[in-house]
């Protein structure tokens, strides 16, 4: 009865040694399964996915957005507090847009390639438009339906408008009140 006791406390440890072997050969499977998977997953870090991109100056200000939202992708760059900035859009909906400003001195300039810009209540598809210091000047350019170079102030307020409305070339000079003070064709 001695061997039969000895035997039994033998294929007791033998079986308790079996378990540590499946059970250190899944956590070894497990393991080699989990370094697979960061292996694969680290070999496209070369790609970043984010739905907005900010960047920020050493003082916390935002000096860069990339991001996009109602149909339009826009990076928005802007200087040291917001003295100066630019914008680039692009929209399915209403085309391309390029705006330049800066306020010390106030200047502005837009360019579109299909965005409408309102200048004096018309509309400039597309177009070019750069407005001088504080207001002083206005120079636009917009080539469609009503092909226009706008040269004064602003079309409220005084300007040269040369176009080609119904493929009719004109020349008209407006005054202060935006009314024409001369016209030729």
């Amino acid at each position: 009865m001695a061997e039969a006791g000895e035997l039994l406390t033998r294929v007791q440890e033998l079986e308790s040694e079996n378990r540590k072997v499946k059970w250190l050969g899944g956590a070894l499977v497990f393991s080699l399964a989990l370094i697979v998977f960061l292996m694969v997953r680290s070999a496209n870090r070369t790609k970043l996915e984010v739905n907005e991109l900010l960047v920020k100056d050493s003082r916390g200000n935002v000096v860069a957005r990339l991001g996009s939202g109602n149909y339009r992708t826009c990076l928005e760059l802007t200087g040291y507090r917001d003295t100066t900035s630019a914008r680039l859009c692009v929209d399915n909906v209403y085309g391309s847009s390029l705006n330049l400003a800066s306020r010390n001195p106030e200047a502005r300039a837009s360019l579109s390639a299909g965005e409408t810009l309102r200048e004096g209540g018309g509309k400039r598809v597309p177009g070019l438009v750069i407005e001088g210091e504080t207001g002083g000047g206005m120079l636009s350019v917009n080539v469609g339906t009503e092909t226009a170079l706008v040269i004064g102030r602003s079309p409220d307020d005084g300007a040269v408008v040369l176009s080609t409305r119904q493929n009719k070339p004109s020349v008209r000079v407006l005054g202060s009140d935006g009314k024409v003070v001369w016209t030729a064709p």
